[in-house]
């Protein structure tokens, strides 16, 4: 059964996991911004908060128990982080699934025959 965008958030809140991949600048906002969804050596897969904004403090390393809750205004979506004593809001107008499959058989048959070809 195949979960919406909502259910993957709310399983990744539940076992703890949340790690934003957030813009350089505070300049940079609203943007979009990806959260770490699935990752490994045949897929990349993100959450993706479109016109995002975020305020408070997130912190990127942090260790223990995770909290959030979920709102939805007139036009947009409210997340709000518990990451133990720190909050920090993340409001969006949608969420989305992003996935980059690599397949490494294929770039490795490439590359044998380059090299081949270059002897």
């Amino acid at each position: 059964m195949m979960r919406n965008e909502f259910e993957k958030l709310n399983l990744l809140i539940s076992q703890g996991q949340f790690e934003l991949l957030l813009p350089e600048s505070a300049s940079d906002f609203p943007c979009n911004i990806r959260l770490v969804y699935l990752m490994n050596d045949a897929v990349e897969s993100f959450l993706v908060f479109h016109e995002a904004e975020m305020t408070g403090v997130y912190q990127s390393d942090f260790q223990g128990e995770l909290r959030a809750t979920l709102e939805k205004s007139e036009e947009k979506y409210v997340l709000i982080i518990y990451q133990g004593e720190t909050v920090c809001t993340l409001f969006f107008r949608e969420l989305s699934l992003e996935t980059h499959l690599f397949n490494y058989g294929k770039t490795e048959t490439v590359c044998r025959i380059l090299h081949c070809l270059s002897l």
